[in-house]
């Protein structure tokens, strides 16, 4: 059997797979990457709203912080943290609930307990 000269080697078509093969795993990779940057920084500002929230919520009465605001309000010495308080009504059993938002750089937390009587 004689060998053509042109038979050596990978076939176009089989470079061409293998390449985008390897594209594929490498944007997967990056991707991959670039999500676990993402959800480190929501983990910061997680423990930070969290600690911002347990300030602000020792620093204020139960009575005065369940009062509805209806607007953000910011927290004094605390930059980029800013909160605000409603109620609302569970349906199933008529409890009136403290709704609390806290935004720590643009995330947003909802917190929500039940009104003090």
């Amino acid at each position: 059997m004689i060998k053509d000269q042109y038979s050596s080697g990978f076939s176009l078509v089989e470079l061409l797979v293998a390449l985008v093969v390897g594209a594929l795993m490498a944007h997967a990779l990056i991707n991959a990457q670039q999500f676990s940057l993402y959800l480190a920084a929501n983990q910061t500002n997680a423990w930070e709203d969290l600690n911002l929230t347990q300030e602000l919520m020792a620093s204020q009465s139960l009575t005065d912080i369940s009062k509805p605001t209806g607007t953000w309000l910011h927290f004094e010495g605390t930059p980029g943290f800013r909160w605000k308080t409603s109620r609302s009504t569970e349906l199933h059993d008529l409890t009136l609930w403290t709704e609390l938002a806290t935004d720590v750089n643009g995330v947003i937390f909802k917190w929500s307990w039940p009104v003090p009587e």
